[in-house]
C-alpha cells in the first residue's frame, strides 16, 4: 500500500503538464524573438554594405546572414498575395546597388568597344578613363564604387555619341535572380532557442496524446454503459 501511495505522488498529470507548458512556451517566444531581431539586423548590415559601394564587405556582411540564419532557428512571417505566411529563413534579400555596379560595369565595356571604331571624338572611354584613374588613385576609389562612376558618367556626358553607336551596342546583363538570397532555417537547432522549441513541441505533443487517450477511455466507457 505505501508503495502504492508513493507511485501516486509521483505521477504528473495532464493539467500540471499544461501549467508547465505555458512558461516554457512563453521563453521559447522570447529566445525566437531575439534571433529574429539579430537577423533583422544582419540583414541590415548587409543592405547598408550594398548601399557603400563596398563589394567586398557586401559579401561578408552576406555571409554572416547566411551562417547565422542556417545554423540558428529563425521564424520569419511574411505577407504573400495578402496572405501571412510562417516560415523558417530570413526571407529575401536583394543586393540592388550590387547588381547596377556589375550592369554599369558590363555596359561601359561594351560602349568601349563599340566607341573605339565609332565616335568621331576617338576614344571618348579611355579619355574619360584617363581623367577618372588619377581622381581614383587619389581619393582611394575602387573601379565599381559609385563614385568612380559617377565620374566616369560625367566624362562621358561631354562628348556627344551618334544614335548609330547606342543602336549597335547589344549588352548580356546578369539575371537579377543572382542577386537575390533566401537562407533557410531549420526547424530544430542546437541553439538555446532551437531547444526550447523543440522542448515545447514534445511537451504539447506529450499533452495532446494525453487527451486523446483520456477521450479514448471516456467514449468506450459511455459505450459500455
Amino acid at each position: 500500500m505505501v508503495g502504492k501511495r508513493k507511485k501516486n505522488h509521483l505521477k504528473i498529470k495532464t493539467w500540471q503538464l499544461a501549467l508547465l507548458l505555458i512558461p516554457l512556451a512563453f521563453i521559447t517566444a522570447t529566445l525566437l524573438r531575439f534571433d529574429h531581431i539579430h537577423m533583422q539586423d544582419l540583414k541590415t548590415a548587409v543592405v547598408a554594405a550594398d548601399e557603400s559601394g563596398n563589394s567586398e564587405e557586401t559579401i561578408k556582411a552576406l555571409n554572416r546572414l547566411k551562417q547565422f540564419v542556417e545554423s540558428h532557428t529563425v521564424i520569419n512571417i511574411e505577407e504573400r498575395n495578402g496572405n501571412y505566411v510562417l516560415y523558417f529563413g530570413s526571407g529575401e534579400i536583394y543586393l540592388a546597388k550590387e547588381y547596377e555596379r556589375v550592369a554599369t560595369t558590363i555596359k561601359v565595356q561594351a560602349q568601349e568597344q563599340a566607341g573605339v571604331y565609332a565616335n568621331p571624338n576617338g576614344n571618348i572611354y579611355a579619355q574619360a578613363m584617363s581623367v577618372c584613374q588619377p581622381l581614383a588613385h587619389e581619393y582611394g576609389w575602387d573601379w565599381n564604387t559609385p563614385d568612380y562612376i559617377a565620374c566616369y558618367q560625367s566624362e562621358l556626358s561631354k562628348y556627344p555619341t551618334s544614335d548609330a553607336i547606342e543602336d549597335e551596342i547589344k549588352v548580356d546583363l546578369p539575371s537579377p535572380s543572382l542577386y537575390r538570397y533566401d537562407f533557410i532555417s531549420p526547424v530544430i537547432s542546437f541553439t538555446p532557442a532551437g531547444l526550447a522549441l523543440l522542448l515545447t513541441l514534445l511537451l504539447a505533443l506529450v499533452i495532446l496524446i494525453r487527451f486523446f487517450i483520456w477521450l479514448t477511455l471516456k467514449m468506450s466507457l459511455l459505450v459500455l454503459r
